[in-house]
């Protein structure tokens, strides 16, 4: 089973003149010739960018963004929503634990997290909720860790 094409996997991607391909996934770059499994999807996106710069110049840009880079160009309503939106999505990638265990405490079964464990998660999901009332928010906004 081969994998899903997906440009957002890709970086710097560049053209060389014997019509391949370089590129960077996962940081790791890669030598696209005609034979690899993805190359038409490369000449086809490489062939639109020449004919319709102008039109997915800002498209390809954000694609090839850091996330620094990206967020340099917002403006403050911009930036809050994107680390709230970012906050919830850390948020809701754990919540399903904390649901979890209080559901095995009900049922009186052992529990998949230790006590430990499972205050940390809180204070955990606690600090992501109150990420916006960090001071510089939403210029400079550290993350907490679980």
């Amino acid at each position: 089973m081969t994998d899903k094409f997906n440009i957002n996997d890709y970086r710097d991607i560049k053209k060389k003149n014997d019509g391949s391909f370089v590129v960077k996934k996962n940081g790791i770059p890669y030598h696209i010739t005609d034979k690899d499994e993805f190359y038409d999807e490369f000449k086809f996106i490489s062939a639109y960018a020449e004919r319709h710069s102008d039109e997915i110049s800002n498209y390809v840009e954000a694609i090839f963004m850091t996330e620094e880079e990206m967020l340099a160009k917002m403006n403050y309503e911009e930036k809050a929503a994107y680390h709230r939106q970012k906050r919830d999505a850390l948020l809701n990638a754990e919540l399903w634990k904390v649901e979890r265990h209080e559901h095995e405490k009900i049922l009186g079964l052992a529990t998949t997290l230790s006590d430990d464990e499972y205050m940390n998660l809180l204070r955990y999901i606690q600090s992501l909720r109150d990420l916006p009332e960090q001071p510089n928010f939403p210029n400079v906004v550290t993350y907490p860790t679980l």
